[in-house]
């Protein structure tokens, strides 16, 4: 139901939106098209919904009352259960998932799963300069080598600890790029010149 564009979707988003809300007005009929008087009524059920940010649906969808939320927020167990099924395939030991978890503790399941995923990112990247950027397309469109496999790579904690540190640093940049960009944005200089701008009268400049 999520609003991915302004275009894309919208008919569809509006349909959801407005069938759940005739949900919530209309609790006891089964089809929005019945009469509140037809045979169709039936006993209300609950529905349980799951996402990550409930922030985008309709606001009197989500109201206090209308919905009762509840929010996951991971103890240092769960997350190391989570993340001892993320690489479970990949035989790292509960010891080091432990280790992995403890280490980035303030982080979110995606980044462990993220971690993994760039082992296997860099298995591609060696593949691709194995036969060159030209040839990515021979290889893969119409070839009688068929499909290229992989096997599964070596995973440890220290190349995970490696990528995991690497991230936080990309993490670390991108705030610094928003900070800046919000600095610029609500600088005093650029608060104290809007009026003047307004004006066309500068700092400097005989009236």
């Amino acid at each position: 139901m999520r609003e991915y564009t302004r275009i894309q979707s919208e008919i569809e988003k509006e349909e959801g939106e407005e069938a759940v809300m005739e949900l919530c007005w209309r609790r006891t009929v089964a089809d929005p098209s019945d009469d509140f008087r037809s045979s169709s009524s039936r006993c209300r059920v609950p529905i349980i919904v799951t996402g990550n940010d409930f922030s985008t649906l309709y606001a009197p969808l989500i109201r206090d009352g209308r919905m009762e939320k509840f929010y996951w927020a991971p103890t240092r167990e769960d997350r190391i259960g989570v993340c001892i099924g993320i690489f479970k395939t990949n035989g790292l030991s509960p010891e080091g998932v432990t280790k992995l978890v403890d280490t980035f503790l303030g982080q979110s399941i995606d980044f462990f799963g993220e971690l993994r995923a760039r082992v296997y990112d860099d298995a591609v990247r060696e593949w691709i300069g194995g036969i060159g950027v030209e040839g990515i397309g021979k290889r893969l469109v119409n070839s009688r080598e068929g499909p290229p496999t992989f096997e599964q790579p070596k995973i440890t904690v220290e190349k995970l600890l490696e990528y995991g540190n690497m991230l936080v640093q990309e993490q670390d940049n991108v705030k610094r790029v928003q900070l800046a960009e919000t600095y610029l944005d609500s600088a005093a200089l650029g608060d104290a010149n809007r009026d003047s701008i307004a004006r066309g009268v500068f700092y400097g400049e005989l009236s």
